[in-house]
């Protein structure tokens, strides 16, 4: 399976292609990164036997978080 078919099998976790770079994928998880999500994600990529050629974590500032939380309830 691809990377993308991979990855939908786990709750809480959403991939789509990067938008100029079709061999990456950008992954959101849901809720704190520390309930081992992170890791949950590269087994499940090694597993469906997808090369990882380079792994980063961003996260969200609070700042970022915040406009976001206010803009879901806007709409």
């Amino acid at each position: 399976p691809d990377a993308l078919t991979a990855l939908s099998a786990l709750e809480g976790v959403t991939a789509e292609r990067h938008a100029n770079r079709a061999n990456e994928l950008i992954v959101t998880i849901q809720g704190s990164p520390q309930n081992g999500a992170v890791n949950s994600v590269l087994q499940q990529l090694i597993q469906a036997d997808v090369p990882i050629e380079n792994f980063s974590k961003d996260s969200m500032r609070l700042s970022d978080a915040f406009l976001s939380m206010i803009e879901e309830t806007q709409a």
